[in-house]
């Protein structure tokens, strides 16, 4: 038996929830109106993390420790929040946003990192990284031209080994996922934060988006 099987867990199950010291109903509809007053009083302004919890203490939970709200309570506030956007914006009529607001959540495919892991896992972990000829650079396509990046310093002149094989995954996967779609990503979320307010995405982490 593997030492880790044996392991007692660290906490309880839903050991970091309030849900048992907070009434999760008037808890969501307090956030709902502090969103609304401060969306008031904030006017052109972006309010800053804390001035945020100074005003709305339920908001200030949702952005500083937002695992402490379970999930699907979560969700159901940042429906209520576009819901409420979309009506003063004159873009939902009141009666459609009960419905708006309540609609389940939808399921969402595999992350993106899982696939690269995964493809990975099969031109990598099993048998001779060597005997695959890789080194450490990337080839990018940009135009229908295909260039060679060197990943580290002179890293077209440099192997991969199976003692070197997890750092090369690892800097392919953040070239993949950072560099190379860095100024599509920038342009990306900068689109977003002008249709929702970026305090809001801040209720979830990179796994939950």
């Amino acid at each position: 038996m593997q030492l880790s099987a044996t392991r007692r867990p660290f906490k309880l199950p839903d050991h970091w929830l309030v849900t048992s010291q907070v009434d999760v109903i008037p808890f969501i509809q307090a956030a709902i109106l502090e969103e609304r007053n401060l969306e008031q009083s904030s006017n052109a302004r972006t309010p800053t993390k804390w001035q945020v919890a100074y005003m709305s203490p339920r908001l200030g939970v949702l952005n500083d420790i937002p695992f402490a709200i379970p999930f699907e309570v979560r969700v159901s506030i940042f429906r209520q929040f576009v819901a409420s956007d979309l009506v003063a914006r004159g873009l939902l009529s009141t009666s459609r946003r009960h419905a708006f607001g309540s609609a389940s959540s939808p399921s969402w495919p595999g992350s993106i990192q899982s696939s690269i892991r995964d493809s990975f896992s099969s031109s990598i972990n099993t048998g001779d990284p060597e005997e695959l000829s890789l080194n450490f650079t990337v080839v990018v396509q940009e135009f229908d031209v295909a260039r060679t990046v060197d990943l580290i310093p002179n890293g077209s002149n440099i192997v991969i080994t199976p003692e070197n094989r997890l750092q090369y995954i690892f800097l392919v996967s953040h070239y993949r996922l950072t560099k190379q779609i860095k100024e599509q990503s920038e342009a990306f979320f900068e689109g977003l934060s002008e249709m929702i307010t970026p305090r809001w995405l801040r209720m979830f982490n990179q796994q939950e988006l």
